[in-house]
């Protein structure tokens, strides 16, 4: 590791940094320690955000003997990492405090994550690749339980660790496998023996078990079923941060793969897995949404639903790695992470120090007792819905321009009959918070200026990336 490696590193150090610091004032209590590590948290995260940005016209190099790679493409996937992690610590604040939990190893775990997301998105070996989810997915599975005094919360973490273990397990074979073909398990390596002729069946077994290690972190079907209930047990914040942040860690490093192997099998084998689970995962995550009760759980499918959006784009991609591949998947995730991430601080904002309001019918008259609070609830369920202007819109069509590109017309055709589906179980909520009137045990909302910011900051990055989507895909034009 050189110097240079040290520099061009340094938003991950930043955030490394931070994560240490934050253990050491909590060991020796500086000052009020709980807010000293949140005040910590807010700024290592800033200032490694605003490094990330300072790399961006960087020169694409090798990192740590070639481990790590800094380019376009890793250094977009860290800004949306960073943005979701500032997020996360601003809902937890407010969360934790309703809660009565505020600890300061919540944000040493939470930084943690976000370290593993942008070891991820910049790693350019199978094996850092893993040690990557590791080190997201292990704090992940204590943060899940965190609520220790709470059933559902224990019940979720139990569940996100068994599971987890499993798809870890599932995805080292992968690595053994496609080290057995390449010789090596650098990704740049592999991808070049692939294209010189390798074992075609130790690559296909390898990329498959690859293919169910990560449809497990981005909750696609069959590797779904663990959603629904860590989603609903977890701490809200926690939620939000898995629905988003992990989603799009698990995206990029599918990218990151098949953007060297696109078009490589010419029997298709790869695309036409990928594009299975893509329509199992619109259809399991939108029917699975339209009977739910509990806005959490609701959520939960929309994200198994947007999973399945996605991957319609990662399976073009696996055809052809032009523009309207990977840079609409990355448009997709930039939007939905602000969208998931705004809805969830409205879903904090109702919730109370004895009792969390997360029943749809909570927000019954929300529009009468907060008018702004609903409006933004409101723009966020349209965006997921896909309706123009907002980013939800032309995140959804360009994933299915890209299909269609790709001679998947069929896939893009589903995807655009399974959104109208969707359509029901967004519209309800707004529905509830316009035209049903209060109940009488209506939650009663606390001012929070951390809450507001996120719900802003999320309205108004909807509409920007919504009116001024060519600008957006000029910029990731210069990614891929």
């Amino acid at each position: 590791m050189t110097a240079d490696d040290l520099r061009l590193m340094e938003p991950l150090l930043a955030v490394a940094a931070t994560a240490l610091l934050v253990l050491l004032v909590d060991f020796f209590q500086v000052g009020r320690s709980k807010n000293f590590a949140f005040g910590l948290c807010l700024l290592g995260l800033t200032y490694a955000l605003v490094r990330n940005i300072g790399l961006w016209n960087s020169d694409a190099a090798p990192l740590c003997g070639g481990l790590l790679k800094l380019d376009r493409l890793g250094t977009g996937f860290n800004a949306v990492f960073l943005v979701a992690g500032l997020f996360a610590v601003m809902l937890s604040w407010t969360y934790m405090k309703r809660t009565g939990t505020i600890l300061a190893e919540y944000y040493l775990l939470l930084l943690t994550a976000v370290m593993g997301m942008m070891v991820m998105a910049q790693a350019d070996d199978l094996f850092i690749l893993f040690i990557g989810i590791e080190l997201l997915s292990i704090p992940l599975y204590v943060l899940a339980a965190f609520l220790r005094h709470r059933k559902q919360s224990v019940e979720a973490g139990m569940k996100y660790f068994l599971l987890g273990a499993f798809s870890s397990c599932i995805l080292v074979y992968g690595i053994a496998l496609l080290y057995g073909a390449a010789g090596s398990t650098g990704i740049t390596e592999v991808v070049a023996a692939a294209k010189s002729g390798a074992d075609p069946f130790l690559i296909k077994a390898g990329l498959g078990l690859f293919i169910v290690a990560l449809g497990f972190k981005v909750a696609a079907v069959p590797f779904h079923m663990w959603a629904p209930d860590v989603y609903e047990g977890s701490p809200t914040p926690i939620t939000a941060f898995m629905a988003t942040a992990v989603k799009a860690a698990g995206f990029a490093a599918l990218i990151r793969v098949f953007t060297g192997l696109s078009g490589l099998f010419g029997d298709g084998t790869v695309t036409h897995c990928l594009a299975l689970i893509a329509v199992a995962t619109m259809i399991v995550g939108n029917l699975g949404a339209l009977p739910q009760t509990n806005i959490k759980r609701m959520l939960a499918f929309s994200s198994i639903a947007h999973a399945g959006y996605i991957m319609v784009g990662v399976a073009a991609l696996s055809v052809n790695p032009g523009f309207q591949a990977a840079e609409a998947v990355i448009f997709y995730l930039a939007a939905y992470t602000f969208t998931n991430l705004g809805a969830f601080a409205v879903v904090i904002f109702l919730i109370g120090k004895k009792k969390e309001y997360n029943e749809i019918d909570d927000y019954k008259g929300l529009a009468l007792r907060n008018p702004i609070l609903a409006l933004s609830m409101a723009i966020f369920m349209f965006t997921l819905t896909g309706i123009p202007p907002t980013a939800g819109f032309f995140g959804k069509f360009f994933l299915f321009k890209a299909a269609v590109d790709a001679d998947l017309i069929w896939l893009a055709v589903a995807g655009v009959l399974l959104s109208v589906v969707s359509v029901y179980y967004y519209v309800r909520v707004v529905a509830y918070m316009y035209l049903k009137p209060s109940n009488e045990d209506a939650p009663g909302m606390e001012q929070c200026p951390w809450l507001a910011a996120v719900s802003l900051v999320s309205v108004a990055a909807v509409f920007f990336l919504g009116i001024f989507p060519q600008f957006v895909l000029n910029v990731l034009d210069s990614i891929i």
